[in-house]
């Protein structure tokens, strides 16, 4: 012990000059150990393997062998500043960096996915109080398909449909294979075998098979696990996919951390190429679809409407033929077949061919107007359901989401303009269905001069051929 008291001025003086140069080289380590103990932690996230989520072999020992090189720096104990910011550096944000190094989805790939394994939770000794159930079981290695509710049995893809629900199921012949398409920096998420994409109807809510994609982020958390994130079409957040306890649905929530239930195993796995979306309508039903990727149905036809014009005191909507609706496009589509309001039996199946380019939002540059949400109309307009095309009234002017409407006040067409389908508001639509379903069907076309062109055609192969007037099954069809 010093006594302060007795301390001369020669004293502190020398003592000053021997601390300054010890303080001048002197080099603190707890920066360089900190940074040892950070990077040991990320390496202990690492799951080797192909799978996303997992690491390769050298991307674990790239770190491994930098963590090493540090350690022995250290153990040294003979520090220069230089070289202790050079190595604090090379650790710096080694997790958030080794988590980002981890194998990512593939679009040429399909995968599973699927609840982690007993093992892995008693490995990391993460508790299992969300996991197992005694009403319904455990979530262990179960897989995520569309399946029952009450049973949890896998649907067969010809009975799955838009709103169709996904759960984890234990079902080992279920349709289990998704694929991870790019959208930007995000993706949609496909099911293999009905063609349907996964859709989160909102922040800690249901999800479901639809037409319309949610977009997702997916980032390794460790130990083999993914967050699979969602987000809308304006960037709000949808939360994470999370396996819910209770019934084994597929659902969203915010947790996002490895060992809770939003950290989901994704496997690649062997897949046929993707089904055709079904979707079932009444024989001559008219209606109208607006979807975020492109729609093609196997039978009907579609139409865009050019806008409506008015005569003998009748208002008519002047529409063309397309192919297919493009992402985002509001259409008409008419069935084939004749529209009987009384027989609800009376629907057929059709598939649909999907793009997956996505529209975040509505093509509204035409007169019909589609929108992806419900809507309460606040002015008259002209809408397709039911098998009609009527002005709205108070019971009908709700419009379903993917559905589309046309204003009152649209664009207007020219009375005397040629149009491949005129319907009148309000009108009798029976003639119309039976000209078209005559279309529907296989016949042979004839130019106007009654030289046979082609038999056993479609009405396909009539828009296929040049400019003119043809006759298919009697009736004149101008190819523009």
């Amino acid at each position: 012990t010093v006594d302060q008291n007795a301390v001369s001025k020669e004293d502190y003086e020398a003592l000053k000059a021997a601390y300054d140069p010890f303080i001048a080289v002197f080099v603190d380590p707890t920066p360089l150990r900190d940074a040892i103990e950070a990077a040991e932690s990320a390496l202990e996230l690492c799951q080797i393997g192909t799978n996303p989520g997992q690491w390769s072999e050298a991307t674990y020992e790239a770190l491994a062998w930098n963590i090493e090189d540090v350690k022995a720096y250290d153990r040294s104990g003979r520090y220069t500043q230089a070289q202790t910011d050079a190595y604090v550096a090379l650790l710096a944000d080694a997790d958030t960096k080794f988590l980002a190094a981890a194998n990512r989805v593939s679009p040429d790939k399909y995968y599973a996915i699927r609840f982690a394994s007993q093992e892995l939770y008693e490995e990391q000794g993460w508790s299992t109080s969300n996991v197992i159930s005694e009403e319904g079981g455990d979530l262990f290695d179960t897989y995520v398909c569309p399946a029952e509710a009450e049973t949890l049995a896998s649907m067969d893809a010809k009975d799955v449909r838009q709103g169709s629900s996904m759960f984890f199921t234990y079902d080992d012949k279920a349709d289990i294979a998704f694929r991870f398409i790019p959208v930007g920096d995000k993706f949609i998420i496909q099911h293999q075998a009905s063609g349907l994409f996964i859709h989160c109807y909102g922040h800690n809510s249901w999800t479901a098979l639809t037409l319309t994609p949610t977009l997702f982020s997916v980032e390794a958390v460790g130990y083999g696990e993914n967050i699979i994130r969602g987000v809308d079409y304006e960037d709000k957040d949808m939360a994470c996919l999370h396996a819910q306890l209770s019934n084994h649905r597929l659902v969203t929530w915010q947790d996002d951390y490895a060992g809770c239930n939003s950290g989901l195993i994704i496997e690649e796995v062997d897949a046929d190429v993707v089904g055709s979306p079904l979707a079932d309508y009444k024989a001559g039903e008219v209606t109208t679809m607006c979807y975020p990727v492109s729609v093609q149905p196997s039978e009907g036809s579609l139409y865009t409407v050019v806008g409506t014009y008015a005569a003998s005191d009748k208002v008519y909507v002047a529409m063309n033929r397309v192919e297919k609706a493009n992402a985002g496009q509001p259409v008409v589509y008419i069935n084939k077949g004749m529209y009987d309001e009384e027989n609800e039996e009376d629907v057929c199946t059709i598939s649909l061919t999907v793009g997956t380019d996505v529209a975040t939002t509505p093509l509204n540059d035409g007169a019909l107007q589609g929108t992806y949400n419900d809507v309460d109309l606040t002015n008259e307009a002209i809408i397709f359901a039911a098998g009609k095309c009527e002005l709205s009234t108070d019971e009908t002017s709700h419009v379903s989401n993917n559905h589309a409407y046309l204003p009152k006040d649209a664009a207007q067409a020219e009375a005397t303009g040629s149009y491949d389908l005129v319907l009148e508001v309000g009108g009798d639509l029976t003639a119309v269905r039976s000209v078209l379903n005559r279309l529907s069907e296989l016949g042979d076309i004839y130019d106007t001069a009654g030289k046979l062109l082609r038999r056993n055609a479609t009405l396909n192969d009539v828009h296929s051929l040049p400019q003119g007037i043809y006759i298919l099954n009697g009736i004149k069809i101008l190819v523009k």
